[in-house]
């Protein structure tokens, strides 16, 4: 069985807290990646261990793109 692991992607993050959306998108293109390595190494199973959003309560932004990405 092939496993991947990942934590803390903290999607929606844009620290530090600027007007430029430049460092939320460096984490959701990082998301983008795993989602390519999983598919391309074609694995069982991925173990996300926390953080998926940066905060408890998601922008609306940040939970489409998650769904977007997962699907």
């Amino acid at each position: 069985m092939l496993l991947l692991h990942v934590s803390d992607t903290h999607l929606g993050a844009s620290r530090p807290l600027s007007h430029s959306r430049s460092r939320e998108l460096d984490f959701y293109e990082v998301f983008d990646e795993v989602i390519e390595i999983a598919v391309r190494e074609r694995v069982d199973a991925v173990l996300h261990c926390g953080d998926l959003f940066d905060d408890p309560e998601p922008s609306p932004r940040a939970y489409y793109y998650a769904v977007r990405s997962l699907r």
